[in-house]
Formats: structure tokens, C-alpha cells, sequence
């Protein structure tokens, strides 16, 4: 009976264990399928070679959202490069296509960015905030055509931000501080994105085809 109870009183601890555990989704655009998951907000976005990329460079805030509004706190990250122009980040608490969290690199300044977005004025609609302008730390040098692991901890209404695993500051704000899907971003800016990843609590975990994504950069070389 006592062997019984302890073997009882462990599985329930193995399942508490597995419930907290945080779940990750990833978009490595290794199948042309994932690019339907994204909802375009504004630009022009395509995946190519296994790569996310706005091709336009034409428009302010250009991005694209995916995920689930009630992702809470979570760690968000991607490959970043800035093939033309100046300005391109993560986005994260997204509420919808206006409002939104935007942690972006800043090629002429060497720095990155934090803005709030929101309704009214179109897609370029923002407020300032008290930490806005971070410069680059940790020898980090932001330029055109390098790639960038950019990542952002999200606890509550504090932000932990990262440039290849740099950290670069913390920031905080109060108005988006529930839950809200991820994107990418960028301003008047052609960008490529890659291995975008979420984590958390209330992420669910899914599948991902380690092979998919030599299958389409392969299928891609053959058709040039």
C-alpha cells in the first residue's frame, strides 16, 4: 500500500512538472507552407530560399503578426538581417495590426530602438517612450547584410532585450502588459528574416521538419 501511495504521489508530481513546462513554436520557412500562418499588415513579404523577406522597402512599419493573442510571457527571437536601409526589428504583445511592441536595429546609429505602436495615423503610428534609444552594447556593430540573433524576454511589463545574446537593456511598459502574438518589422527597410521562435508558459508546442528546409532552399536553387 505504501509502495502504491509513493508511486501515485510521484506521477502527480511528473505531471505538475509537465504542465508548467514551456512549449515553443518555431517558423524556420524551410516549407513554403508557413508563410500562410503570417497575416501581411503592410509591404510586400515572400519566402524565398527558406528566408522571410519584405522586397519592397517602400513603406513605414511594414510587418506581418503570427500567432495567438493570449501568449502572455514568453521569449521571442529571430535572425535579422537589413539588406537595404536602415530600420528592422521584432515586434511582440501584439493586439492587433496597429498596436504592438517593436524592438528594432538602427543601422546608422549603431543602436536599437523601442517604440509603442498604436491606432490612429495609419501604420506609422506610435508613441515615444523614456527608453526609446538603447546603444549597441557588448561590441555589438549594427550593419547592412549581417545577420542578427535579436531576442526579447517578456516577464509582465518588463522587456530583456538581446542582440546575439548581448544583452542590450531591460525596458518597461504598462499599456500592453497582458498577452499579444509576435512579428517581424521594418521601415522603409528590404529584410530578411529567419528561425523566428517563441517560448512560454502557454505556448504550444509544435512539430518541426528538420528536413523541410534544405528541401526548399534546394528547390529553390534549381529553379534559378
Amino acid at each position: 500500500m505504501k509502495t502504491y501511495v509513493i508511486s501515485i504521489l510521484f506521477f502527480v508530481f511528473v505531471l505538475g512538472i509537465m504542465g508548467v513546462e514551456a512549449g515553443t513554436q518555431q517558423w524556420d520557412f524551410g516549407n513554403l507552407a508557413q508563410e500562410k500562418e503570417w497575416k501581411v499588415a503592410n509591404g510586400k513579404w515572400k519566402v524565398k530560399g527558406g528566408i522571410y523577406q519584405e522586397t519592397s522597402g517602400a513603406e513605414k512599419a511594414m510587418h506581418t503578426l503570427v500567432g495567438d493573442t493570449k501568449w502572455d510571457n514568453y521569449t521571442v527571437e529571430a535572425k535579422i538581417r537589413l539588406d537595404e536601409g536602415k530600420w528592422a526589428g521584432l515586434i511582440f504583445r501584439a493586439q492587433n495590426e496597429f498596436e504592438y511592441y517593436v524592438f528594432y536595429l538602427n543601422v546608422p546609429s549603431n543602436e536599437t530602438e523601442f517604440w509603442r505602436h498604436k491606432k490612429g495615423g495609419g501604420f506609422d503610428a506610435r508613441d515615444r517612450l523614456p527608453q526609446q534609444r538603447i546603444p549597441a552594447a557588448g561590441g555589438v556593430k549594427i550593419k547592412n547584410g549581417e545577420w542578427y540573433k535579436v531576442k526579447a524576454v517578456i516577464e509582465g511589463t518588463k522587456y530583456t532585450l538581446y542582440i546575439d545574446n548581448k544583452k542590450q537593456g531591460e525596458v518597461s511598459d504598462k499599456v500592453y502588459d497582458k498577452s499579444g502574438k509576435i512579428g517581424v518589422w521594418c521601415w522603409e527597410t528590404k529584410a530578411s528574416f529567419d528561425d523566428v521562435k517563441i517560448t512560454g508558459g502557454n505556448v504550444k508546442s509544435l512539430a518541426v521538419d528538420s528536413q523541410s528546409k534544405l528541401a526548399s532552399v534546394w528547390g529553390e536553387l534549381k529553379r534559378e
